[in-house]
């Protein structure tokens, strides 16, 4: 009998500090939520603090009388028309480079036929047994075993 007291109280004992422990546990996150949230806004407001301040800094900078001057945005229009006729000219420049390859590559191209020795000329006829201008895997295998017993007969 008396034992059954003893595990009944603590039961309860134990039933009520886990009960302690739930609220606890609901206050800490609670209290660290709270926490967060004003954390947050603390550095949300200061960093809109500091936005602000320099806005203000560029605005007293820009009405800086030597930002007024007309000397001043005399010269940086002239940069700007300097640079606009800077980057014209460089894309003229790689027009007339990208059509001079072109002509070269066209040249080229018209006195390929001038280039290739007669010697190299009559074999590739050789070895161009329909005439088409082109060899086929027939044409080169007929061709190099030709050339092998030629080779090994000589």
């Amino acid at each position: 009998e008396h034992s059954k007291g003893v595990a009944s109280a603590l039961s309860r004992e134990r039933a009520s500090m886990f009960a302690r422990s739930e609220t606890l546990f609901a206050l800490r996150q609670s209290t660290m939520r709270d926490s967060c949230s004003a954390l947050g806004s603390a550095m949300m407001q200061r960093s809109r603090d500091a936005d602000q301040k320099a806005r203000t800094n560029s605005r007293k900078q820009l009405s800086h009388s030597a930002c007024e001057s007309t000397k001043l945005r005399e010269r940086m229009r002239r940069a700007e028309l300097e640079l606009t006729d800077t980057i014209r000219k460089m894309k003229k420049l790689e027009e007339e480079r990208r059509c001079a390859w072109t002509e070269v590559v066209t040249g080229e191209q018209r006195n390929h036929n001038d280039m290739i020795p007669s010697e190299v000329r009559d074999v590739f006829a050789s070895f161009d047994r329909n005439g088409d201008g082109a060899l086929c895997v027939r044409e080169l295998r007929g061709a190099l075993r030709e050339l092998a017993v030629s080779a090994s007969s000589s």
